[in-house]
């Protein structure tokens, strides 16, 4: 009897992600229809999205988008609140330098979100995190209702979602941009 508790908790133990760094507390934002902006509120700052197309695909099915907000041990005061739009279904958009994404609005068949916008992102510049722009990496799912996260140490500054087809890059659903980032 007690094997399986063990296989079970081994399971689930592997199957959290890690983002950022051990002091973390993390937990999902979802919206039940497309279009409805996601945000991560201070202290918390973006780790991850999960995307549906034309059905509700995130949360096995019960929801239309989500975000994966974790805090950071550190105090700060958000600064430059940039929103970043995008009218075209798999096009990549990206937080301006030193900036890193606090809110995300994702569409699914249609132009969901405000303005007639496929998809957009907030950034803000967080003083107390130092940003290594050269390691900008995109990383993705061609998997509706699959959730992606940033690896270990990396924050979320970018985004690309699809509609009801697989529009990002090399037929990915949804994409998101990690730079690895510092608390000095």
């Amino acid at each position: 009897m007690r094997k399986p508790i063990k296989i079970l908790l081994a399971t689930f133990i592997f199957s959290i992600p890690l983002v950022g760094n051990s002091n973390q507390i993390c937990t999902w934002e979802n919206s039940s229809t497309w279009g409805q902006n996601l945000s991560c509120q201070n202290p918390n700052l973006a780790f991850g999205v999960c995307g549906s197309g034309k059905n509700k695909d995130c949360a096995n099915g019960t929801v239309a988008n989500q975000i994966y907000c974790c805090n950071e041990p550190i105090t700060f005061s958000p600064k430059n609140p940039v929103t970043v739009t995008t009218t075209d279904y798999g096009k990549r958009i990206s937080c301006p330098p030193n900036q890193v994404v606090t809110d995300f609005c994702g569409s699914g068949k249609n132009k969901d979100c405000s303005n007639n916008v496929v998809n957009s992102i907030t950034c803000i510049t967080v003083d107390s995190i130092s940003l290594q722009e050269k390691t900008n990496t995109w990383y993705g799912t061609s998997e509706y209702g699959k959730q992606v996260f940033c690896p270990n140490s990396m924050i979320m500054t970018g985004v690309c979602g699809s509609g009801q087809k697989k529009d990002c890059l090399d037929g990915m659903v949804n994409e998101i941009q990690c730079t690895t980032y510092e608390i000095p």
